[in-house]
């Protein structure tokens, strides 16, 4: 039976699909709406629903901080997109998917997640860790014996490992990711300019003005409510609010990427502060990120050129190379 392969990252954030032979299919905010059982919309479709969808829409994030917070929604979502890049008339047979996960998750945890690619459609699941993925995806030296050092910023969580002989050495996941950050700076305009705003217009101030510099004067004008008397109203908010509301997060990152070598032998540990830590996902394209963990971490840092795709390039390159799959599977 023909057999049609697939690397899959389900991200609290964004959904990517890696189509083996064709490479990232499909790239979609993890949101959903639906109303009872009915599909609504997916992906971006559903994202910019938030907010003003009717009453008896739901609008979702199906899967929180890294786990599946909502098992119905997360299938109905990634059966829709699946929908999109398979067409069973030209990929029929058997779909084998590679995920990538948090580190350290539950039994249940996983199995959580298998549950959510089987009822979309997929008939068998392998599970590998996100940081490993990430790392290959970088073309870090994560099968040697020197080893790598990796953080993935994404939006529930940040994945940090150091990883050697393609195994994690070390390594942890803490729920630290862009949806908390977006949460707390909206927490701040309302607090500093008395404005109630929206996720999305938390999420393009982060993105578009977000900064671990303290001297950087952008500025953006957002609109929303006033707090005062519910009317439409709008303010100009300044990098150095949106930094005061995120620095908290990139800080407790930096504690835990700190914790991490901590905890390494003296040999391996050594390799990693001349080497440094290589930093990818969506909320490591913060301005300043490398300059802030090189000096709260003394050690070098590099941002990933393509950060948003380090972990699903990953786990599509592991699709064509069985030998070294075994070997991670063997290892974690």
């Amino acid at each position: 039976m023909a057999l049609t392969q697939i690397a899959v990252e389900l991200g609290t954030s964004n959904t990517h699909i890696f189509l083996s032979g064709n490479g990232i299919v499909l790239s979609e905010p993890s949101v959903v709406a639906y109303s009872g059982n009915i599909l609504r919309a997916a992906g971006q479709r559903a994202k910019d629903m938030l907010g003003r969808a009717p009453e008896k829409t739901a609008v979702v994030s199906p899967i929180e901080e890294g786990v599946v917070a909502d098992a119905d929604a997360a299938a109905m979502m990634f059966h829709d997109f699946l929908g999109r890049v398979i067409d069973k008339r030209n990929f029929p047979g058997r779909l084998r998917a590679l995920l990538t996960i948090p580190c350290g998750l539950t039994e249940e945890e996983r199995r959580d997640f298998e549950i959510v690619m089987m009822r979309a459609g997929v008939n068998e699941v392998i599970l590998v860790e996100k940081a490993i993925c990430a790392a290959y995806g970088m073309g870090l030296p994560f099968q040697s014996p020197k080893g790598c050092f990796v953080a993935d910023v994404g939006g529930g969580t940040t994945d940090i490992a150091v990883i050697s002989l393609s195994g994690i050495v070390e390594g942890c996941s803490v729920c630290m990711g862009t949806k908390k950050m977006d949460r707390a700076v909206s927490r701040f305009v309302l607090e500093k300019y008395n404005l109630e705003i929206g996720p999305l217009s938390a999420e393009r101030l982060r993105e578009s003005i977000g900064s671990l510099y303290e001297n950087d004067v952008s500025t953006l004008s957002v609109n929303g409510t006033d707090n005062s008397d519910k009317s439409p109203s709008s303010a100009t908010v300044e990098s150095r609010a949106v930094s005061r509301a995120i620095a908290p997060y990139y800080k407790r990152i930096a504690e835990a990427a700190e914790s991490v070598i901590n905890r390494c032998q003296p040999e391996i540990c050594a390799q990693v502060l001349r080497s440094g830590i290589n930093l990818c996902g969506g909320g490591s394209l913060v301005t300043g990120l490398e300059d802030y963990i090189q000096s709260v971490l003394k050690l070098p840092a590099t941002v990933f050129p393509d950060a948003l795709y380090a972990s699903i390039s990953g786990a599509g390159k592991l699709l064509g190379d069985r030998k070294l799959l075994s070997e991670i599977l063997n290892q974690n």
